[in-house]
């Protein structure tokens, strides 16, 4: 079993962390894998819930101000951000003529 840990969305203001046993198998093809966890996306260190309110955060709050409520780095969030844009569907960013 491998320790994995994970940030989630924030309890009653108190930074909240997932914490967990990971299994791994040995797989006669691929060697040793890690099984994949519901909440994360694989070697993410942050859930997939707290990765969209990160989203959700920096389209009403500049990156700073999300930054310093979250207490993440920059590096962090821009991470957060390219992973969640590689995620949505492409016709979701497409831009549609309204009136």
């Amino acid at each position: 079993m491998r320790s994995r840990r994970w940030r989630h969305l924030d309890t009653c203001e108190y930074r909240t962390i997932v914490w967990g046993e990971v299994p791994r198998i040995k797989c006669p093809e691929h060697g040793c894998l890690t099984i994949r966890v519901p909440w994360a996306d694989p070697g993410r260190r942050y859930t997939n819930a707290f990765e969209m309110y990160v989203m959700e955060c920096l389209r009403e709050t500049p990156l700073h101000a999300v930054s310093r409520r979250l207490g993440l780095s920059r590096g962090a969030i821009n991470g957060i951000e390219q992973h969640a844009m590689k995620r949505m569907p492409t016709e979701w960013w497409r831009t549609q003529r309204v009136g």
